[in-house]
């Protein structure tokens, strides 16, 4: 049994050296144990409020150490990723398989360490989609879910321990966050194992970010119009965020009216998740708007949408937000906000102080005196 454990340790510090991350940050939240089952899982012990990762001992003794390390970081992946709690009513196996070939494709020491013991595991070659996929990388585990046909037959080598229906662990998601956290100040930004989960789960929060100050810049283009002073002005309260005027007791202070204008040229179909987390914050928070698309014309106006409107971007010829300056006149609107990928022959003629500019690429600044928000 020591000599198994001493190969789980150097499993483990070898992972540790191919995501240059620490020892103290993987096991502060990390437990390892052998078992005898041929298998592999990771689960959240409540008890000691860590994950703990099962390998078989066969697998431990068997493989190289680079190997093992492989698996780990196939379990760590799962934990990160939180594949156990978003399976929700989805099929069980169906989700293992989407789960499964996001992590095993998109992580270069899976693919390198394990494809060649585990051959018929889930690969994009052993398994078959509804459409061709030249970049996984672009595809969340709910997209390949929904690509996958029902007949798979591949096996997942590891067993995925999920939770039930709407079951959600406060403490869990106490400890992933925090986690996430430290590991993301430790890592060295490689593009390599874990970092590639890391820039996924640090992509979510850079959207949420992004949010926050487009919500921010629109209370104070608001509250400049209508002459309404904000509620935090007075009093600052830590509960009370600079876009407080639609919250609680506020929200009928001031009910704004905003166009949200949608640049759908180049590559603004890569940012369809920020502008759709966007307009579900505005439902959260009451505000009302009007939504208009399109490149070179007005490709799709839709007044006062449903929160379940899915936005698809797809761009037909070259920028020109004429139509969005036209459709801003026709209506006496609070303020308008544009996602754009700043490549514009000329910057729009709505009024600068109320237009807020999202800006998804790094173009040169042509648009002084626009409040603009780089993403």
């Amino acid at each position: 049994m020591s000599t198994i454990k001493n190969k789980l340790d150097s499993a483990i510090l070898a992972f540790i050296e191919n995501n240059k991350i620490t020892s103290t940050v993987l096991l502060k939240y990390f437990d390892f144990e052998p078992i005898k089952k041929n298998t592999a899982y990771v689960y959240f012990d409540n008890k000691s409020n860590r994950y703990r990762i099962c390998i078989s001992e066969d697998w431990i003794d068997g493989l190289h150490n680079y190997q093992v390390a492989a698996i780990i970081e196939h379990e760590v992946s799962h934990a990160l990723l939180r594949h156990l709690e978003r399976k929700r009513t989805r099929d069980k196996r169906k989700w293992n398989i989407a789960a499964d070939l996001f992590i095993n494709e998109t992580n270069p020491h899976i693919i390198k360490d394990l494809k060649d013991i585990f051959p018929d595991a889930v690969w994009l070659d052993t398994v078959t989609l509804k459409e061709d996929i030249q970049d996984i990388n672009k595809y969340t585990v709910d997209q390949l879910y929904e690509l996958l046909e029902e007949n798979e037959e591949p096996q997942p080598f590891d067993e995925h321990l999920l939770c039930k229906e709407d079951e959600t662990n406060p403490k869990e998601m106490d400890v992933l966050e925090e986690m996430v956290q430290e590991l993301g100040k430790c890592k060295r930004h490689n593009g390599e194992g874990i970092s590639n989960v890391l820039l996924a789960i640090n992509q979510k929060a850079k959207i949420n970010h992004t949010i926050k100050r487009i919500l921010n810049s629109l209370s104070k283009t608001v509250y400049k119009k209508s002459n309404t002073p904000s509620p935090t002005h007075k009093r600052r309260s830590r509960r009370l965020p600079q876009y407080a005027f639609i919250k609680g007791r506020h929200k009928k202070t001031l009910m704004p009216y905003v166009l949200v204008g949608i640049d759908t040229s180049g590559s603004m179909y890569q940012h369809e998740q920020l502008i759709q987390n966007f307009l579900s914050s505005l439902k959260n928070y009451n505000i009302q708007y009007d939504l208009t698309l399109g490149d070179d014309n007005e490709r799709l106006f839709i007044p006062q949408p449903p929160l379940t409107k899915k936005i698809e971007l797809r761009g037909y010829g070259e920028t020109n937000l004429s139509f969005i300056d036209r459709r801003f006149n026709k209506n006496n609107y609070d303020g308008v906000v544009i996602f754009t990928d700043g490549y514009l022959p000329n910057p729009p003629q709505t009024p600068q102080k109320k237009t807020i500019l999202v800006l998804t690429e790094p173009t040169e600044d042509l648009f002084n005196g626009f409040k603009t928000i780089r993403y």
